[in-house]
């Protein structure tokens, strides 16, 4: 699990700085992987590494001292062991996809109560206004 303030930081920077990071492509975008080996080289600004970054006491690891190299792309690649990798993508789609999946679903949950509220307020003030006697307004869309 991440720590308090690894996690508050990955929730509220994602959408500005990762928004192109999804659960189908964590793994595979600024990662390159060669084939039959147990390692991968994962780009600097890459969430995985923000991870690491954030965690490096918890973990009890130094950044500093993982092999790093600049690739073709002129991109800084830090070389992370496949169970790092998988571990810290895993944590990543639980941490921040579940919590960014059940805040959109909390947000849509919100917006059907309150159009039920306000078809309901609507339909109490029509019931008391025909009561009255009197013509419920109805109001045109614009």
């Amino acid at each position: 699990m991440l720590d308090k303030r690894a996690s508050v930081y990955m929730q509220g920077e994602w959408q500005t700085q990762y928004s192109r990071f999804n659960r189908d492509n964590l793994e595979s975008l600024d990662v390159i992987k060669e084939q039959g080996s147990k390692y991968c080289f994962v780009e600097e600004t890459h969430p995985v590494m923000v991870l690491l970054q954030h965690n490096q006491t918890n973990l009890g690891m130094d950044l500093s001292k993982i092999n790093t190299e600049q690739k073709e792309d002129g991109k800084q690649y830090y070389k992370v062991s496949d169970q790092v990798m998988k571990e810290s993508c895993d944590l990543l789609k639980n941490e921040v996809f579940g919590i960014m999946q059940e805040r959109q679903i909390n947000v849509a949950d919100e917006w059907r109560a309150i159009k039920c509220e306000l078809e309901w307020q609507k339909e109490c003030f029509r019931l008391l206004f025909t009561h009255m006697g009197v013509e419920f307004p109805e109001y045109k869309k614009q």
